[in-house]
């Protein structure tokens, strides 16, 4: 029930702000795209995403990149800045 929930909030921010402000409407340390690459030896994933129309990679735990794996369509990832790096601290899909 809470993916469903979620899914429902990530198509609403699409359908209302659009593409390229999903990530925005999503607020602040969020990104919004499709997962293109999972690499489990590096510990990253990587999303197409909307807002800047490039990748972004995430650097994840192990229980988060099993999730990532498994994710079809678009997500949100909700990070944390950690010094040049992207630490994934949630996906939503």
């Amino acid at each position: 029930m809470k993916r469903l929930l979620q899914a429902g909030f990530v198509a609403s921010l699409l359908l209302v702000a659009g593409g390229a402000m999903a990530c925005q409407v999503a607020g602040h340390n969020k990104h919004v795209g499709e997962i293109t690459k999972v690499d489990g030896a590096a510990g990253t994933f990587t999303i197409h995403d909307l807002e800047s129309d490039g990748p972004i990679t995430f650097k994840a735990d192990k229980a988060m990149l099993k999730d990532a794996s498994k994710a079809k369509g678009q997500v949100m990832v909700s990070f944390e800045q950690k010094g040049d790096q992207l630490q994934a601290v949630d996906i939503h899909f």
